[in-house]
């Protein structure tokens, strides 16, 4: 799996947190998306190493702080990651899930939806 993409360029697609029009969140949201890129960088490199345990551990930490930072739908692609990892699928056959959720990572800002 390729980082490119990923982490360096991001689509006009944004994933806005439920929280993101909450001024006394405001700071705490615009931290958890600026450290995004490394906790993607994370999830790239254990998949590049076969590293399973780290995959995981990534995945499971983020299925709980997606959502308790309002990014429910995240919370919901990492619960179906961390299934497929409990269940021994090998890291080929989830590579586009992989990728699915690496991209949808690095699309979330802490600016509210102006379209709302």
């Amino acid at each position: 799996m390729s980082n490119e993409g990923f982490i360096h360029s991001r689509s006009n697609a944004r994933i806005h947190s439920e929280f993101a029009s909450d001024p006394d969140f405001r700071e705490l949201l615009t931290e958890f998306v600026s450290n995004m890129p490394d906790r993607v960088q994370a999830i790239l490199e254990a998949e590049r190493a076969g590293d399973r345990d780290a995959l995981r551990r990534c995945v499971h930490q983020l299925k709980g702080s997606c959502g308790g930072y309002g990014f429910s739908s995240l919370t919901d692609d990492a619960s179906v990651l961390e299934r497929s990892l409990d269940r021994g699928c090998s890291l080929e056959d989830i590579e586009h899930q992989l990728e699915a959720f690496a991209f949808k990572l690095s699309c979330l800002t802490a600016e509210p939806d102006a379209s709302r």
